[in-house]
């Protein structure tokens, strides 16, 4: 695992054409181990990708923290979060000010709560963090206003790929079952139609459920749960591309590359060299 120091970047001061929100933190903590018990001025939103831990506000309720999971900070209360003692997280966050942010509160994009969310899709999350790091340390012209709207999207993104949102619009139990089997054994081959019959269902109704519910069909799903895991592995460790392939599925490394570029677009290589910290450049 890759231990670079954490990337905290401010932005340079260079000024924008939106007035009403501005980034003024983005960064990544690598295996980070100590705590948090602090009263912020500015509202930021955090993202922990390994590792697991708890989060606070003031007195409340203890929150658990797993890879996936997102929770807020903002002025206020006093918020107490950190992971296991003696372990360490890896960490994502942005922060954002201006009075625009009373709108992204209202749609709840910017959730003022004491829970943390499990998002479902968090590579894209983590790809689009690293891409506003890169900008806002950048600071050339336009790049205020760039980083204030990757910043919009991103939150868009996290809000609607939090679970529990997505499990809202699950029709079954059934279908429940049938994801969450995919999610836990994409690594082996999967008989879908013994699936779909375990599950009182036929295979077509099982297709056309999963393609509404994914946009994908099941083999297609598959592929693409092996892409996300194989993107935190390409970014979060120093496996080889070999050992990479092994791990989701695909013993064969040109096969495993062929797959992976027709996903991200790149290949493993690229990507790696591209999702490097920004330290190590």
């Amino acid at each position: 695992m890759r231990t670079a120091p954490t990337i905290f970047l401010r932005p340079s001061g260079r000024p924008g054409l939106i007035r009403d929100l501005q980034i003024n933190l983005a960064g990544c903590a690598l295996k980070k181990s100590g705590w948090i018990h602090h009263r912020f001025n500015d509202t930021a939103i955090g993202l922990v990708v390994s590792g697991r831990g708890t989060y606070q506000t003031d007195d409340g309720p203890l929150r658990a923290i797993e890879p996936g999971c997102m929770f807020p900070v903002y002025p206020g209360p006093v918020f107490h979060y950190g992971p296991v003692k003696g372990t360490t997280w890896t960490e994502y966050h942005f922060g954002l000010n201006g009075p625009g942010l009373e709108h992204l509160v209202a749609m709840d994009w910017l959730p003022r709560d004491d829970r943390v969310h499990q998002l479902v899709d968090v590579a894209p999350v983590v790809e689009g963090i690293r891409e506003l790091i890169r900008i806002v340390g950048r600071g050339g012209p336009g790049d205020a206003d760039r980083s204030v709207l990757l910043a919009q999207r991103l939150l868009m993104e996290m809000y609607y790929s939090r679970a529990e949102l997505q499990q809202s619009h699950t029709p079954s139990k059934s279908m429940q079952s049938v994801l969450q089997y995919c999610r836990t054994n994409f690594i082996d081959e999967i008989d879908f139609e013994a699936l779909a019959s375990e599950n009182s269902m036929s295979y077509s109704s099982l297709r056309q459920a999963m393609r509404k519910l994914t946009g994908m069909g099941p083999a297609q799903y598959v592929t693409h749960l092996k892409c996300e895991r194989a993107r935190l592995l390409l970014s979060d460790t120093d496996l080889s591309v070999k050992e990479i392939g092994a791990r989701i599925g695909i013993d064969d490394p040109y096969t495993f590359s062929r797959v992976f570029k027709r996903c991200a677009g790149v290949s493993p290589q690229k990507f790696r060299e591209q999702a490097a910290p920004w330290s190590q450049r």
